[in-house]
């Protein structure tokens, strides 16, 4: 009877416990997509659903949230571009909150914005209790990012809030999981397919004993001739093979990338330090017995290589380890030894570089002992790289990798001249330039073009610039600056031209053309020159810190939109108090948006004056106010940012004036309980004068002064063609065609030829072309008695001036200068 009865409880101990064995289930889980699309309200809505698993009625309510099933934002990325989110609207109010659920084990969520210092928090209260205990406030990433918070509590309510009362905030998703009684059921999981462009493919459910089956392949994607198919990709970057575990939803991305080819302009590089870097993805990078092993890169035994296809001259650049032994041979297909090095470094991660001239191969790497590489590039390029004796880097027309490789090993004072072309970076954003008194010089602002063409995905303020200068005393002269950003894929986007962190930086007839950003004034107390040139943009295009000026320098505001309308704002001062912000004298304004702000209050003390513009009609007529323009933008960036804005004599082509005689702006700080400032915007001929050239600069720089031409005077002598000048270097040009660059004086003429010549001055930059009988910075002029006399034209604080030979200095209206 006693076994009985201990077998009957027993049993039923078995029993009760199979009866409540639990699992952790998706208790809810939405993308928006399935909720009713609103628009934010003060009056709280709610939605009541049943959770999965546990079977309970949740309710769940949003005040000031509004709801958009097809909702969609550029600045996102795949992994949040989906379809669908919640947006908190900009007050402190917003708020998304369950009703209590049994049990809660954890929460995940992604959330999202179009700037910084914001996002949705999350908190969480036992039912019954008034007091949140907060499990999330940390803002998101502008593109995106997914929170993960364990809970592990019973009878708990969620509240998701706006981190900034005064942005909005985006959540594209959230899953609730949590403990209930097993039912039997597979778990099912959602697999979500995008293709290259971000666009989704589709989905399919699997389920827990299910492996991963791929319901898409390449045949569903639109593949361009030259590129390939590489894979299904988490949004890590980790490759999916099929057959894998599920344990959980899935977004997969179609990566596709250009098939690799040894052409002459071709770049690669590949980080071996990356366990998400796939060999079989690659044609320029073909290993053999390696692997991939930390940290340290891949590990290759002495029996392994690798092949890497080259153009007929190329760079090799490895990444060496400290922990490899014996030594490496380069050799090409034919067995032709290129180099020896050894294997081992020093310094953990130095790289050697390795030129070859010879003619398209495959070369190979072939390892002495067991051997780490960190890093494998392969530049190729149309001639060797180097400097010649008097410190120019001497680039071939058009060679991006040469540049690239250049700028990788300036030095203190040197000069890169570049021979127009197009100089394409591709997707290489922040190249530096972080050497001092550096001089990048080109041929013509028109024709040498600097190029970088970032993912739309990409674009950033900070992360984006073709060229950020971090040295001191810069000087860019006769070239374009490019950033060839998609803007108008989704009529947004901060793509920068120029990020300048150094300071005492010029620019000479440089032209930069993109749409947001453009040109990034990035330090603090630095000091900036523009002289001539043009700086194209839509939105903030000239924006940051600092103290720049410019004089007689294009701006042009490029259409807002795809589509056309909307609003231009030329610049977005953040100057500091110990800064001048920026000063334009003597520039002109063109745009093809209809409305143009001259200015935006950014952050600290704004800080902007235009003196004397030109307004040209010519790219289309456009005007300076709507409700919230009145010449300049009235509603400030940030909170406290009352500006210091100034206009002065604005006219158009035809002469007539376009500032009025007053201007009071009523500034608005809506960050700040909507506070205001009145400010005059319209200068007197008094105040102008403290933003003129010398009181700008002071005794601090001159930099008009290293931006004049060299002297140059230029003679036939038989066929030799002379010249006596200051130059520090000169173009010669047959026929107009750039023939060499060189520092002799003279040339020798063929019979038809015409030669020119151009000089450069001190920082390298060069003059106009003169040919036989022409001279710059001396001329010939007549006076009343007939004799001719030499003089001089010099340029001196921003004004050109005439010196006659016994001393005596004019200004160009005649007046004599003291």
């Amino acid at each position: 009877m006693k076994k009985t009865f201990t077998l009957m409880c027993t049993l039923l101990v078995v029993m009760l416990m199979s009866a409540h064995e639990q699992k952790e289930y998706k208790l809810y889980t939405t993308n928006f997509q399935d909720w009713e699309s609103v628009s934010n309200s003060t009056t709280e809505k709610s939605k009541v659903v049943t959770t999965r698993g546990s079977k309970e009625q949740l309710t769940i309510s949003w005040l000031e949230t509004e709801i958009r099933q097809d909702g969609t934002n550029s600045k996102f990325t795949a992994d949040v571009i989906t379809k669908g989110y919640a947006m908190a609207a900009k007050t402190a109010n917003p708020y998304i909150r369950t009703s209590a659920l049994k049990n809660i084990t954890k929460v995940e969520y992604v959330h999202a914005a179009t700037g910084g210092n914001r996002g949705w928090g999350l908190r969480m209260r036992t039912a019954g209790e008034t007091e949140w205990t907060t499990l999330s406030s940390a803002y998101c990433q502008q593109a995106g990012t997914k929170v993960t918070v364990s809970v592990n509590k019973e009878n708990v309510e969620l509240e998701w809030y706006n981190l900034a009362s005064d942005q909005n905030a985006y959540m594209t998703e959230f899953t609730i999981y949590g403990m209930a009684e097993d039912d039997g059921e597979p778990e099912e999981y959602k697999i979500s397919y995008f293709d290259q462009n971000g666009e989704k493919v589709g989905e399919k459910v699997q389920t827990e004993d299910e492996t991963l089956q791929f319901a898409y392949t390449e045949t569903d994607l639109s593949i361009a001739e030259g590129q390939k198919f590489r894979g299904w990709f988490t949004s890590d970057g980790v490759k999916m093979r099929g057959g894998e575990t599920l344990t959980g939803d899935m977004r997969l991305h179609a990566v596709v990338t250009p098939v690799e080819t040894a052409t002459e302009t071709a770049r690669y590089e590949y980080d071996l330090t990356k366990a998400t870097f796939y060999e079989e993805d690659h044609e320029c990078f073909v290993p053999t017995e390696g692997s991939y092993y930390n940290e340290h890169g891949w590990v290759f035994q002495s029996s392994g290589s690798v092949s890497l296809p080259v153009s007929d001259k190329a760079y090799i650049i490895l990444g060496m380890c400290k922990y490899s032994k014996g030594n490496m041979s380069i050799k090409t297909e034919d067995g032709t030894e290129v180099a020896t090095l050894e294997a081992a470094v020093a310094t953990d991660g130095k790289k050697d570089t390795v030129f070859y001239a010879g003619g398209a191969t495959t070369l190979k790497i072939t390892f002495g002992g067991t051997t780490y590489l960190h890093y494998v590039a392969i530049y190729n390029v149309r001639d060797e790289v180097r400097k010649n004796e008097q410190g120019w880097w001497q680039i071939p027309a058009g060679d991006g990798n040469g540049l690239l490789l250049a700028l990788g090993q300036l030095e203190n004072g040197d000069k890169v001249f570049l021979p127009n072309g197009l100089y394409d970076f591709g997707e290489t954003v922040l190249t530096q330039v972080s050497k001092n008194n550096v001089s990048i010089i080109g041929e013509s602002m028109e024709g040498t073009i600097i190029r970088n063409a970032p993912d739309a995905s990409t674009e950033s303020i900070n992360n984006t610039a073709t060229l950020l200068v971090t040295g001191t005393n810069t000087y860019l002269q006769d070239l374009t600056l490019q950033n060839a950003l998609d803007y108008y894929k989704a009529d947004n986007g901060r793509a920068v031209c120029l990020q300048d962190k150094g300071t005492k930086t010029i620019c000479k007839n440089v032209r930069m053309l993109s749409y947001q950003d453009t040109y990034y004034s990035n330090k603090i107390g630095g000091l900036h020159y523009f002289d001539g040139g043009s700086i194209h943009g839509t939105v903030d295009y000239i924006c940051g810190d600092g103290s720049t000026f410019f004089n007689e320098v294009e701006l042009y505001c490029e259409k807002r939109a795809s589509k056309g309308g909307g609003t231009d704002a030329v610049t977005a001062s953040n100057a500091d108090k110990s800064d001048k912000g920026y000063v334009f004298y003597n520039c002109t304004l063109r745009s093809e948006c209809p409305t143009v702000s001259l200015g935006r209050a950014w952050n600290n003390l704004p800080q902007t004056v235009f003196i004397n513009t030109t307004v040209d009609y010519s790219a289309g007529k456009f005007g300076f106010s709507d409700s919230g323009i009145q010449r300049w933008t009235k509603e400030l960036m940030n909170k406290g940012a009352f500006p210091k804005f100034g206009e002065y004599n604005t006219r158009d082509t035809e002469g007539t004036l376009l500032t009025p005689e007053s201007n009071v702006v009523k500034f608005v700080d809506t960050k700040d309980g909507s506070k205001t400032q009145e400010v005059e915007t319209v200068l007197t001929e008094k105040e102008v004068a403290g933003y003129l050239y010398d009181t700008f600069f002071g005794s601090a720089w001159n930099p008009a002064q290293e931006t004049k031409p060299a002297r140059l005077e230029v003679k036939k002598e038989g066929n030799l063609l002379k010249w006596e000048s200051n130059g520090t270097a000169y173009l010669v040009y047959v026929n107009g065609v750039l023939a060499t660059m060189t520092t002799d004086t003279e040339y020798e003429v063929e019979d038809g030829d015409e030669i020119t010549v151009r000089a450069a001055n001190g920082r390298g930059g060069f003059g106009v072309a003169l040919k036989a009988g022409e001279a710059t910075g001396v001329e010939q002029v007549p006076f009343e008695n007939g004799a001719n006399m030499k003089v001089k034209k010099i340029l001196a604080d921003g004004q050109l001036l005439v010196e006659l030979p016994d001393g005596r200095v004019y200004n160009m209206l005649g007046a004599e200068v003291k």
